[in-house]
């Protein structure tokens, strides 16, 4: 495997589980690839644990961790790749910014919340990671993590401060997201934690009509866990006091409408 942008689909790959470590990376993706040579020796050094010599050369101001290499890689998205924790948490000790976006258009946060390591994902919160940022797409942290079926990581990122009412550009809440991915478990659980189940988005759909419309156009086959569900969903509305069938997103427009025009 090449540099260059390859690296954008291979950290992809690595991070959500569908490539190893060693069957990626081998002699071919190297930090020279990216990084000029002062920089490759400070990783170097945060990689054999010399964080004395590390912090040296950040304060002799030679080199800077919160930097773009080639391609727009940071030298944390790097070391985050090598699947080495501990030389990310040293990295973020001496000041990596778990925030700062790299070229593939993701925050750490955002980049590894759908991937399958957990523990990665814990550091960076633990050092101030945001678990609200979204990516490029405007899409929240807690959308990946939802996307990908990653419980423990859906779990984490709520536990550190994720808000699941935190929408997309087109105002879809994670509840909103989970349903439309027939993922009605999740959306059980975010409703237990107290999602707001009255969010509409900008077509003016919320989760009850969501519900309403499956169930009520067969749209779940009535053998699968799902559709199990999403039963169980929708009986949580109704103890909340939803009543079926709720307003369709087309009345809902129309009132907007006429409200507007008031």
């Amino acid at each position: 495997m090449s540099g260059g942008r390859d690296w954008l689909k291979a950290a992809t790959l690595l991070l959500s589980g569908l490539l190893t470590a060693c069957n990626l990376w081998g002699s071919n993706m190297k930090a020279t690839e990216f990084f000029k040579p002062e920089q490759v020796k400070l990783l170097e050094a945060i990689q054999k644990g010399n964080e004395t010599r590390a912090r040296q050369m950040l304060e002799d101001g030679d080199v800077a961790l919160n930097t773009r290499g080639k391609d727009d890689i940071t030298p944390l998205f790097w070391l985050m790749m090598q699947k080495n924790h501990q030389a990310v948490e040293r990295a973020l000790r001496l000041g990596a910014d778990p925030n700062q976006m790299a070229g593939n258009g993701h925050s750490p946060v955002t980049f590894i919340a759908g991937g399958n390591d957990t523990d990665m994902l814990r550091l960076l919160l633990e050092h101030d990671g945001d678990p609200n940022s979204k990516d490029a797409d405007g899409e929240p942290a807690l959308f990946s993590a939802i996307g990908h079926d990653r419980w423990e990581n859906i779990k984490l990122l709520l536990k550190y401060g994720a808000k699941p009412d935190l929408t997309d550009n087109s105002n879809n809440t994670s509840l909103q997201y989970a349903a439309y991915l027939n993922k009605y478990e999740i959306v059980h659980y975010l409703i237990q934690q107290g999602s707001d189940y009255r969010e509409r988005n900008d077509a003016g759909s919320n989760i009850s009509w969501v519900i309403h419309d499956r169930l009520s156009n067969d749209l779940i086959n009535p053998e699968s866990s799902a559709y199990e569900w999403a039963q169980k969903v929708k009986k949580q509305l109704q103890e909340r006091g939803v009543e079926f069938p709720p307003p369709s997103p087309e009345e809902i427009r129309e009132q907007r409408g006429k409200n507007q025009g008031k």
